[in-house]
């Protein structure tokens, strides 16, 4: 092709004729196979010559793709924008410029031809792209900026081998049938372990195999309950990790200067109290304090949790006009609400469930002019708070201006609220701001003084992005105070005293930086910037995409794919089209979720129906593409999946006991003990999960299946037959044999413990069948189960009792033998792969 061909518009209808009329030459291709490469080739021929000639043909084709460039492209890739001062090497003009169809070919054209027209796809599928996805790839726009690309590449000889990426044109139907799904009881056990944090019950089976109820049916009525709820704010705090201030990170500070309720509580305590010794009084205080963390340090899940519970529009995370309260909270909050406790909170140093019960309420706590006279705290180094004060109606933004969430993301004189910026882009729009563009390196730049966030183009290229943003949570100091510089905003004297800052009496934002805003809208009121910012993010595009992003590590147990970035390595093709699946299936269910409403509950049902989740073994030929994509394998449970799972099964979590740390809590040796070690987050220290096994971790799941295989086998020995979870028919007090109704029973604990369907004569029961005898034979009488978890057994031991239906044990040597043989096979089946995953 020449460099550049003038465009021929006379002609046109007799062209399109003949491009008619050639699609319809190949319209039925299909049917003859062992001709389809010649035919194709044919017909490339045919198409050129009606265009007059192949670089004509290929302006025809950029015609057509033009549309989705300007859509998806230009907003970046604009002639002296974004990408291109980011070094990016494609410029393009938009269509009010008259030379723009021209321009662009051209510029597309010599990329192609300085890399290739492949090169240029993968970057629209998101491959060091900083950018990101940003075209479907298995859309219409998608093969509308393809069929050109390879257009620039066909020349005129339209060779068969030139062909080769156009002629099999893939689906993602035809890539998923080489994998088989989940049956639907297996599917629904996956969901309900996931959603509810329980194996489903026998009876629940029965009723989805008999057709009582659809899946879609069965999969909603997993969405409620206490399970539901701890699957919400696990999963939300997987991404904000405000969980921190609860686990080493130091603790919210609400200080009684600013939030008066502080030292009101405080001193309601202090009256209350017998000892008046300062150090008392300070433990006394620093307990409270503790106690109201929690309060404040949840509310942000706690607010997603209610929002989808409750089946309002998730939207409403970020638009919500109320916060989440816990009684001690409520008070320092000065909150109003429209169900309030109808018990009254006493301070006195005692702290139950009821402190840490969440309901929904609006801040009234602090306010926005000078306060009254104080009061001070009778205790040495005691604070002082407001005698009076007109109460400030908190501008609520759901989330965003959560005091959790503002110092969780804390802001600095430097920082100017950008880091909180950052984490809203990422979280709720799905755009990482930060790998966005490549940091430079340019010496000059990097020395550059002269505000080179707002005049440099080496950092332009991220800050025209962020800091109007990060000027929309202009009311919000470092702590998340609302303008508690003077009362009229959040400046730092620093800035208003310095004679070159610009600084004029009245600003609320810094004028060495863009207006707040965002997508290159202002912000039309600066009282209400975020709540206006809330409205602007839930009404882009990106934001349900960002949705489905949020919660796919929670749903799917593994982080979403990442773009590979260089060719060069070994299943580069593959990684690049398992991430491309994995896009088009987040599109898809963003497409779903914008469909419902915005329900969260519909998104999540949609989820656990995707391909993603209800994969099972992979069939296919090209097992690459689903290895990399981790397709065929299980879900590998998280330390609070492994926890609950073990309580469906067995009634018991491995040492569970309540505990008083300050405010009551329950823990077990899952969550004291090895939590971290199998893969979970302190949202402090270790901020991401661990999605596959290690060393360290199976060295935990051995010693969580000793304390589940310990009691349970003692507890069923010591249960009458009949009444037994899963030993039933069988007698403690004679030796085993090789039967029926051992093998049954065998049967039954893959199904029940493993989730899977197996025959009495099968490999794995035949195993399970030589273990127990031959275990039982070779016990010997001094050999006991060490019972570590004795809290666990006292408790089921007592329900027993209680239940009227427990029975001397293990007073024989064959009781012995038989409890210590059972034991063994407990300990196999929960350690078990199929049981630390599903």
């Amino acid at each position: 092709m020449s460099e550049h061909i003038k465009r021929k518009h006379h002609g046109r209808i007799g062209k399109a004729i003949a491009f008619a009329l050639t699609f319809g030459v190949i319209g039925d291709l299909s049917a003859y196979p062992g001709s389809l490469g010649t035919a194709l080739s044919l017909a490339c021929q045919l198409r050129i010559g009606a265009a007059g000639g192949a670089e004509a043909h290929a302006q025809n084709l950029y015609d057509a793709a033009d549309a989705v460039v300007q859509n998806k492209c230009i907003g970046c890739h604009i002639e002296n924008g974004l990408a291109p001062k980011a070094g990016a090497s494609l410029a393009l003009r938009q269509t009010s410029d008259p030379t723009y169809l021209d321009f662009n070919f051209s510029n597309f054209h010599a990329l192609s031809e300085a890399r290739s027209s492949q090169y240029i796809l993968n970057k629209a599928q998101g491959a060091a792209h900083g950018g990101g996805a940003v075209i479907e790839p298995f859309s219409s726009d998608y093969k509308l900026l393809a069929d050109f690309l390879h257009s620039l590449e066909l020349g005129s000889t339209c060779s068969p081998s030139s062909l080769k990426k156009t002629a099999g044109d893939v689906t993602p139907d035809t890539l998923w049938s080489g994998v088989n799904s989940l049956s639907t009881p297996q599917l629904y056990r996956k969901a309900a372990v996931v959603l509810s944090r329980r194996v489903p019950t026998t009876e629940e089976l029965d009723r989805l195999s008999r057709g009582d109820i659809t899946l879609d049916t069965a999969i909603d009525e997993l969405m409620a309950g206490q399970g539901f709820h701890d699957f919400l704010v696990t999963g939300a705090n997987d991404q904000l990790l405000t969980d921190a201030f609860t686990k080493g990170l130091f603790p919210i500070q609400l200080w009684g200067t600013s939030w008066p309720g502080t030292g009101e509580t405080k001193m309601a305590l202090f009256e209350n109290l017998e000892r008046n010794e300062d150090l008392y009084r300070n433990n006394e205080a620093w307990e409270l304090w503790i106690a109201n963390n929690y309060g404040h340090a949840r509310a942000p899940a706690e607010l997603i949790a209610y929002v989808v519970e409750n089946d309002k529009p998730y939207t409403e995370i970020l638009t919500a006009d109320y916060t989440m309260v816990t009684p001690l909270t409520a008070d320092i909050l000065n909150a109003k609400l429209e169900d309030p406790w109808t018990q009254k909170v006493v301070y006195d140093g005692e702290y139950t469930k009821f402190h840490k019960e969440f309901r929904p309420a609006k801040n009234f706590g602090t306010f926005n002019s000078p306060p009254g006279g104080e009061v001070c705290i009778p205790i040495d180094g005691g604070e002082c708070y407001p005698s009076s004060w007109e109460p400030l109606e908190w501008p609520h933004a759901g989330i965003l201006n959560t005091v959790a969430f503002l110092q969780r993301y804390p802001t600095t004189e430097t920082n100017r609220n950008r880091a909180r910026a950052r984490w809203t882009y990422k979280f709720f729009l799905g755009l990482d701001v930060e790998a966005s563009a490549a940091r430079t390196t340019d010496a000059a730049a990097l020395a550059d003084k002269n505000n080179p966030t707002l005049l440099n183009p080496a950092c332009t290229v991220c800050h025209q992005t962020l800091d109007p943003v990060a000027g929309a949570f202009q009311n919000y100091g470092a702590l998340g105070f609302f303008r508690d510089s003077d009362f009229t905003d959040t400046l730092p004297f620093s800035y208003k005293l310095d004679p070159e800052s610009g600084y004029v009496s009245g600003d609320t934002w810094f004028r060495d930086m863009r207006t707040p805003g965002m997508n290159g809208n202002s912000a039309p009121d600066a009282s209400n910037s975020l709540q206006w910012l809330a409205q602007q993010i839930v009404a882009d595009p990106r934001f349900p995409v960002a949705t489905v992003e949020f919660w796919w590590p929670t749903v799917m147990g593994s982080a979403l794919l990442k773009a590979p970035e260089d060719p060069q390595l070994p299943n580069y093709n593959e990684e690049l089209e398992a991430f491309s699946l994995q896009r088009y299936e987040v599109n898809k269910l963003a497409g779903v979720f914008v469909q419902n409403q915005f329900k969260l509950k519909a998104l999540l049902r949609e989820m656990v129906l995707s391909h993603w989740f209800s994969s099972g073994e992979v069939v296919s030929q090209n097992a690459t593409l689903f290895s990399v994509a981790r397709l065929g394998t299980r879900r590998l449970l998280t330390p609070e999946e492994l926890d609950s799972k073990t309580k469906s099964l067995f009634g018991f979590k491995v040492w569970e006991q309540e505990r008083q740390n300050i405010l009551p809590e329950t823990v077990t040796y899952v969550s004291e003990w090895v939590n971290i070690a199998l893969g979970g987050i302190d949202s402090y220290q270790v901020k991401s999960r661990a999605r596959e096994v290690s060393s360290l971790s199976l060295a935990a799941v051995e010693q969580h299946a000793s304390g589940v295989a310990c009691v349970v086998s003692e507890i069923e020995a010591e249960t009458v037959d009949g009444q037994r979870q899963y030993l039933n028919t069988l007698d403690f007090s004679s030796t085993p044999t090789d039967s029926e109704e051992l093998r049954a029973v065998l049967v039954n604990l893959y199904s029940r413990l493993h989730g899977r369907s197996v025959t009495a004569e099968s490999d794995d029961v035949e195993l399970l069948v030589d273990l127990l005898l031959e275990a039982q034979k070779t016990h010997e009488s001094t050999t006991s189960c060490y019972l570590w978890d004795d809290l666990s057994y006292a408790k089921l031991a007592d329900d027993l009792d209680a239940r009227g239906v427990r029975q001397p044990a293990n007073t024989t040597p064959v009781e012995q033998a038989n409890t210590w043989a059972w034991r063994l096979i407990f300990d196999y089946m929960v350690a078990h792969y199929d049981y630390i995953n599903e």
